[in-house]
């Protein structure tokens, strides 16, 4: 609209009246300069006064408008880029962030992204200084951000009561040479006992014993039992000798024996349950008898057990086993296939686990299936694993993915560094540092898997 059409509105708006004159009186004053000239500086004002009216609303439009940022993790790599293609926030260009420092991160214009490390959990509000992108008119908006706390930095280290009975170490490591092959175990206080001050259950041991051959075990003391710390230690204390004693009383096997097809069953089945089934019964009576000079109830040193015996026999290795509860002992060959060398006591329920400690699993029905056995050819032996389930359980999640070769392939590659800490164990006969390597690899963190942490591998 001219001004010379704002003028002629604005006086018959305000002169309504239809004399015969009007409009003739009403051209005159359209030709009038100084009228003209002032509807001119109204038209103008008005313009003005609407561009800035607008230009506010849309500032004000962009204050008001909702930008949800996505949550952080204190600890962890966080980036975000901004998404503005909404009215009223594809109006806006976003200059920089004050408030990222503090906690960490950064803002990068060129890309419109937030990026770094966030330190500071809790819910931190920033301001965003923006420019209008029609405009060039500039603002400030506020944005909330929620760094959420490590869960790792909410567990406790506390330490056992010192009057208590038993004390143990939090963390064990060993390494060991076996004839041609390696051993290395380590053993780690979970965090849900760290949190509550109480000790490590778990525990391992092993040893070279008479003839060649060489047991290894580990052992899952019972979370609800008051002295289990004690009742895993003693049993493999008690395991190891009971079995050396078996040995020197029990007919040894020859490799005839051992290797021929048509005889090792028989002969190799009852030397097992001579040997390892035997120590099994006086480990359990050893921990009854414990039990009753410190007049304490057997149960409060429940535990679980399973033994690995093994022996070279020409290029052959013999490998025996026997378990109670839940811990698998999986030999994976050379090319990567596991096979499960124990019956796992998981129940089909929550408590379905038996312990070392209860005398039922003697009974005929329950401790015949209790042992196994394997010849393997030693071009074909690759790992030997023993482990409770404070590894099981996050690593493999259900009973059947232990006989997967593509779980076991995961599994080979998290200990070669392929996890969320990089933490790296190096298999070798030469590496030193092997027991260390995979005390620290046993820190790694799984949501709702928090007990102790027992793995012992022979390669």
């Amino acid at each position: 609209m001219n001004n010379k059409e704002y003028l002629e509105r604005v006086i018959r708006a305000k002169f309504p009246d239809s004399a015969d004159w009007k409009d003739d009186f009403i051209e005159q004053l359209l030709n009038d300069g100084e009228l003209l000239e002032r509807a001119e500086q109204i038209i103008q004002e008005q313009t003005h006064i609407v561009a800035t009216v607008k230009a506010q609303f849309l500032l004000q439009q962009i204050r008001e408008e909702h930008l949800p940022l996505r949550n952080a993790k204190a600890g962890q790599a966080y980036s975000y880029a901004f998404e503005l293609t909404d009215f009223p926030l594809n109006q806006l260009t976003i200059l920089d962030i004050d408030g990222l420092e503090e906690i960490g991160l950064h803002y990068l214009p060129e890309s419109s992204t937030i990026e770094g490390v966030p330190t500071v959990a809790g819910n931190h509000e920033l301001t965003a200084q923006f420019e209008v992108t029609s405009s060039g008119d500039r603002g400030t908006k506020v944005l909330r951000l929620i760094v959420n706390p490590d869960p790792r930095s909410l567990w406790k280290e506390l330490e056992p009561d010192a009057s208590l009975p038993f004390h143990k170490p939090h963390t064990a490591s060993g390494v060991a040479t076996l004839g041609e092959l390696t051993l290395v175990a380590a053993s780690k206080r979970g965090r849900s006992h760290a949190n509550n001050g109480t000790f490590r259950d778990d525990d391992y041991a092993f040893a070279e014993l008479s003839d060649g051959w060489y047991c290894a075990l580990v052992a899952d003391g019972a979370g609800s039992a008051t002295y289990s710390r004690e009742g895993s230690r003693l049993t493999g204390a008690y395991f190891l000798e009971a079995v050396q004693q078996q040995l020197d009383s029990t007919e040894a096997i020859t490799a005839e024996q051992a290797l021929d097809p048509d005889t090792h069953d028989e002969a190799l089945d009852r030397f097992l349950k001579q040997t390892i089934g035997q120590a099994a019964r006086q480990t359990h009576e050893r921990l009854t008898t414990h039990a009753d000079l410190h007049d304490h109830k057997l149960k409060d040193y429940h535990t679980t057990l399973a033994v690995a015996l093994f022996k070279k026999f020409g290029e052959h290795y013999f490998i025996g086993t026997f378990s109670v509860g839940d811990c698998p002992i999986v030999l994976l060959d050379t090319d990567g296939q596991p096979t499960v060398l124990n019956h796992l006591d998981v129940g089909e329920y929550g408590g379905g686990t038996r312990f070392l400690t209860m005398s039922s699993i003697f009974l005929p029905e329950n401790y015949l299936d209790r042992f196994q056995m394997r010849v393997v050819p030693q071009k074909e032996f690759g790992q030997l694993f023993l482990m409770t389930d404070g590894i099981y359980d996050p690593k493999f999640e259900v009973e059947n993915r232990l006989e997967q070769s593509d779980a076991w392939q995961q599994f080979l590659a998290d200990l070669r560094g392929e996890n969320e800490e990089g933490a790296t164990v190096e298999l070798s006969a030469d590496n030193a540092q092997v027991g260390e390597q995979l005390l620290r690899w046993m820190d790694f963190w799984s949501k709702g898997n928090h007990d102790d942490r027992t793995l012992l591998i022979i390669f």
